[in-house]
């Protein structure tokens, strides 16, 4: 199959003939990547989430550099995310928190990500969520009461080249309390060799 795509090997576009139509034909990157086994996803619920103690997500990268959308959507409800960098573990009581499954989205792939996602990090003394990277509000009905909420759900999707070896933190802060987040990181993969 010939390749008309981009010199980046990291976005590349693959092109053929359609044999019926005669149509040229354009596979993306990711929809290449997920025939060969190279694309992951991730999900979460934070349910009830409270205004004063925000939700964290931790993804740590491996000895690659990843490719990741993250998607935020707040059920009912306004928050704050913002994506953090260098996040350090230093021993000090912090935890990476509790391992979340990244599936291969071709279900007959054996290929694993060395990225990990986890939930609910924690962080002692001598940690630091790290470096605050561009930070996203995401609208959406609040009120002091239930009656004064409106709107069904608010979300975000920002696409990100990860650096390898990193811890990022990923925290959503509601604006309202009880409010539940949904976080997925999808298009998830590592540049390919």
């Amino acid at each position: 199959m010939p390749d008309f795509g981009y010199a980046d090997k990291h976005d590349l576009t693959f092109a053929r003939i359609d044999r019926e139509t005669g149509f040229l034909l354009a596979d993306t990157a990711v929809h290449n990547f997920i025939h060969r086994g190279f694309v992951f996803e991730g999900t979460d619920f934070g349910l009830s989430v409270q205004v004063d103690t925000p939700k964290l997500w931790h993804f740590k990268t491996g000895a690659k550099e990843v490719h990741a959308l993250f998607g935020i959507t707040v059920l009912g409800g306004a928050a704050v995310i913002v994506l953090y960098e260098d996040a350090v573990f230093s021993g000090g009581g912090e935890t990476d928190g509790t391992l979340l499954p990244m599936f291969n989205k071709k279900r007959s792939s054996s290929r694993m990500l060395l990225a990990k996602f986890f939930k609910d990090p924690l962080f002692g003394a001598t940690g630091s969520i790290g470096d605050a990277l561009p930070t996203k509000a995401v609208p959406g009905g609040t009120g002091q009461g239930a009656s004064q909420r409106f709107g069904g759900e608010a979300d975000s999707r920002s696409e990100w080249e990860l650096k390898p070896n990193t811890s990022y933190i990923i925290q959503t802060t509601v604006a309202a309390n009880g409010l539940d987040v949904y976080i997925e990181i999808h298009d998830t993969y590592e540049a390919p060799e």
